[in-house]
Parts: structure tokens; C-alpha cells; sequence
């Protein structure tokens, strides 16, 4: 039976979170450039708000963190990420309808009322 595998960003959060506390006991720049690298990589990622939020809510200490034991500049990098993940929303689902209009209207046409049904008739699966 093969292992379950967790969404990269749960992974990443554990990682984050065992760097934070190798910093409090040790305070290697070792941890600190993981740590870097960690936030950067959940910066760049498109992540679900959700998940993105309570990572941000686990960490809000972190700044802090950094800040008594690297100094300001790493922590000002670290509390830009972390807003940025807290501030995060999920872009608008689209329908298959929505989609079809924007295909039509880019070829200039719109979908006619038979088209609509057909499509009414495929997205609600009667």
C-alpha cells in the first residue's frame, strides 16, 4: 500500500515550522536560509487562501523571531510574506458556460439559445 501523499504546501508548513524551532534553540543561518527559502517558495505558490491563511496564523511570530536573533531586514522579508499569505484569496470559479461565452465572444459570435441549453444540459448533468 502506497503512502498518502499531502499537498506540497502541508509539507512545506511542517519544514517551515521545524526551521522556526531550530532557530530558537540554535540560531544557525543554516535555518535562517531555509526559512528563506521556505517562505519564498509559499510566496511564489498559488496555494489555496485557506491553507494559505493558517499558515500565515501559525507563523505570525516568526517576524519577531528573526528579528532578536538575525535582525530587522530578515524579519521585515518574513512579515511582507506572511501578509501576503494572510491577505490571500482564491480566484473566482468560472462555469463551463462562463468559459463557452468567453470563447464565443472571442470569436465574436455569442452562443445561441441552443447552445445555452446544451451547455445547461452538460453542466447540470440532466
Amino acid at each position: 500500500m502506497a503512502d498518502e501523499k499531502e499537498p506540497f504546501y502541508e509539507v512545506l508548513a511542517e519544514k517551515l515550522e521545524a526551521a522556526r524551532l531550530r532557530v530558537v534553540q540554535d540560531g544557525r543561518l543554516e535555518d535562517l536560509r531555509l526559512i528563506s527559502e521556505y517562505l519564498d517558495i509559499l510566496k511564489r505558490s498559488g496555494i489555496p487562501s485557506e491553507a494559505a491563511r493558517k499558515i500565515a496564523e501559525g507563523q505570525e511570530d516568526l517576524p519577531n523571531l528573526l528579528a532578536m536573533v538575525f535582525g530587522m531586514g530578515v524579519a521585515d522579508d518574513a512579515t511582507v510574506t506572511l501578509q501576503d499569505l494572510a491577505n490571500r484569496r482564491d480566484p473566482p470559479q468560472t462555469s463551463k458556460f462562463d468559459n463557452m461565452t468567453l470563447a464565443a465572444n472571442d470569436l465574436g459570435d455569442p452562443p445561441t439559445d441552443e447552445e445555452k441549453a446544451e451547455q445547461d444540459l452538460i453542466d447540470h448533468g440532466q
